[in-house]
Protein backbone atom coordinates (compact mmCIF):
# COMPACT_ATOMS: atom_id res chain seq x y z
CA UNK A 1 0.00 0.00 0.00
CA UNK A 2 1.25 3.43 -0.85
CA UNK A 3 -0.07 6.78 0.36
CA UNK A 4 1.18 10.19 -0.66
CA UNK A 5 0.14 13.67 -0.45
CA UNK A 6 1.82 15.62 -3.23
CA UNK A 7 1.44 18.58 -5.40
CA UNK A 8 0.82 18.10 -9.40
CA UNK A 9 2.01 20.24 -12.48
CA UNK A 10 -1.34 19.92 -13.94
CA UNK A 11 -4.62 19.26 -12.49
CA UNK A 12 -6.45 16.29 -13.40
CA UNK A 13 -9.94 16.57 -15.15
CA UNK A 14 -11.43 15.13 -12.16
CA UNK A 15 -11.26 15.66 -7.82
CA UNK A 16 -11.47 11.81 -8.07
CA UNK A 17 -9.62 9.43 -10.18
CA UNK A 18 -9.80 5.93 -9.90
CA UNK A 19 -7.90 3.02 -12.00
CA UNK A 20 -8.33 -0.95 -10.83
CA UNK A 21 -6.85 -3.53 -12.63
CA UNK A 22 -7.04 -7.52 -11.19
CA UNK A 23 -3.93 -7.38 -8.82
CA UNK A 24 -3.83 -3.96 -7.50
CA UNK A 25 -5.66 0.10 -7.92
CA UNK A 26 -4.87 3.68 -7.97
CA UNK A 27 -6.78 6.14 -6.34
CA UNK A 28 -6.51 9.80 -6.82
CA UNK A 29 -8.36 12.59 -4.72
CA UNK A 30 -8.23 16.18 -4.41
CA UNK A 31 -7.57 17.25 -0.93
CA UNK A 32 -7.84 21.28 -1.88
CA UNK A 33 -5.30 23.81 -2.29
CA UNK A 34 -3.66 22.40 -5.51
CA UNK A 35 -3.07 19.20 -2.98
CA UNK A 36 -3.70 15.67 -4.00
CA UNK A 37 -3.51 12.36 -2.43
CA UNK A 38 -2.63 9.33 -4.01
CA UNK A 39 -3.06 5.97 -2.48
CA UNK A 40 -2.43 2.92 -4.56
CA UNK A 41 -1.65 -1.49 -3.61
CA UNK A 42 -0.31 -4.27 -5.35
CA UNK A 43 -1.42 -7.35 -4.83
CA UNK A 44 2.29 -8.52 -5.77
CA UNK A 45 4.35 -5.87 -3.35
CA UNK A 46 2.94 -6.15 0.18
CA UNK A 47 4.95 -7.23 2.60
CA UNK A 48 4.40 -10.66 4.35
CA UNK A 49 1.32 -11.41 6.85
CA UNK A 50 3.82 -12.01 9.29
CA UNK A 51 5.77 -9.35 8.64
CA UNK A 52 7.12 -6.66 11.91
CA UNK A 53 5.44 -3.77 11.59
CA UNK A 54 7.77 -0.54 12.55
Amino acid sequence: MILADLKLGRKPNRPFTVNAVPDGFALLTEMGEDTYRLTGWNRHHQPDDKARLR
